[in-house]
């Protein structure tokens, strides 16, 4: 995660604000730290990412929130089309991971499941576009707004570096509280879920 926020914070210091767009690249960064641990698969944003990636994410995703909202059969009308592309974008990319991806418990998981015939390719590719959605638009999402927030409150941006930069990683989940970051985040679902139904 570090080596991932630290590539991110040095691309946008080595290009300035003619490349900074932080939707995209923090959503390109959260792909990166996702794929890397869960599938120990290299995700590059020129190769596997663009727009056609970004939106399927954001398509699927709320395609299942709606599913919550609305009858089945009003969303399938509705977005049929938008979500048929997309799975279709999101399942190229899932088919990439399986094949490439590494030796990763979640990617042995699947794979045995598919070897033993527990599971079927549509079922695996399911199970890894679930994780996909599940833990990276949820997450880029709330990143987005937690720096949107910070950008509008400087002193709450100085308390939440001070904090940073104070912290003792080696005793991070133990005794280490990070009270003005854990602040934020709490707003930030408070005022912008990534997810708003439960």
């Amino acid at each position: 995660v570090t080596q991932e926020l630290d590539r991110l914070l040095e691309g946008w210091r080595a290009h300035g604000s003619a490349a900074f767009r932080p939707t995209r690249d923090v959503s390109d960064c959260t792909a990166r730290i996702l794929c890397r641990y869960l599938f120990g698969f290299e995700f590059v944003p020129g190769v596997h990412g663009g727009r056609d990636f970004h939106r399927a994410l954001i398509v699927l995703s709320s395609d299942a929130v709606l599913r919550h909202l609305f009858p089945r059969h009003v969303v399938a009308v509705a977005r049929r089309r938008a979500v048929v592309r997309s799975r279709q974008v999101l399942d190229g990319f899932c088919e990439a991971v399986l094949r490439e991806g590494g030796d990763t418990q979640f990617l042995g998981a699947i794979r045995g499941g598919l070897e033993s015939g527990a599971l079927s390719r549509r079922a695996a590719l399911d199970e890894i576009a679930g994780f996909l959605i599940a833990g990276h638009e949820t997450s880029a999402t709330a990143l987005n707004w937690a720096l949107a927030l910070l950008a509008q409150a400087p002193h709450e941006q100085e308390r939440v570096r001070r904090e940073a930069r104070s912290v003792d990683l080696a005793n991070l989940g133990g005794t280490e509280v990070l009270e003005a970051s854990d602040q934020v985040v709490q707003e930030v679902m408070r005022l912008n879920p990534p997810v708003p139904v439960s």
